[in-house]
């Protein structure tokens, strides 16, 4: 039987949930409003890191800290 062990992380588990969340099992997950125009920039950064360059959240912490330096 193949080694599942390797396939826990929250990154792994994304298609599972994205179909559970498609036929209404699960819920879509609550975007918080960001309060400024600088927290809606942070908010739409990370979510780019994230979603469309699939970056680990150890890594998106990172820049988001740099991204908020930046903006300060």
């Amino acid at each position: 039987m193949a080694d599942y062990r390797n396939l826990l992380s929250p990154r792994a588990l994304m298609p599972l949930l994205e179909y559970l969340r498609s036929i209404g099992v699960v819920q879509q997950p609550l975007t918080p409003v960001a309060a400024t125009p600088a927290a809606q920039l942070l908010q739409d950064y990370r979510r780019h890191l994230l979603h469309e360059r699939c970056l680990v959240e150890g890594t998106v912490r990172g820049s988001e800290e740099v991204a908020r330096r930046f903006l300060d």
